[in-house]
């Protein structure tokens, strides 16, 4: 005979925004070693999406970019990974000029 299955166990049940933080942020420390740039960027905009980020918010994306790159960079050491760095650099730059000056 078949237990019958708590019928809450077979929903999908809204996970609760911090735990989808913490989700993305254990996957960034187990996966850091192994994440090229855009691989960490993507984790990077998925765990801002799960703090309350919107998805269309042109400047985060551009800043989660500079920041996968860099660390990409620091962890890699090699020349093609800080001109990766240094083109998100100038994405960054010529994104946020436009606010700075106004």
């Amino acid at each position: 005979m078949q237990e019958a299955i708590a019928p809450s166990l077979t929903r999908a049940e809204p996970v609760p925004a911090g735990d989808e933080v913490a989700r993305g942020l254990e996957r960034l420390v187990k996966n850091f070693p192994h994440l090229d740039t855009p691989g960490l960027e993507s984790l990077l905009n998925e765990i801002d999406r799960a703090e309350g980020g919107s998805p269309d918010d042109q400047v985060a994306g551009v800043r989660h970019r500079l920041h996968a790159a860099y660390a990409v960079a620091a962890r890699d050491g090699n020349d093609d990974s800080h001109r990766r760095y240094m083109a998100s650099l100038n994405e960054v730059l010529r994104t946020t000029r436009p606010a700075v000056a106004s």
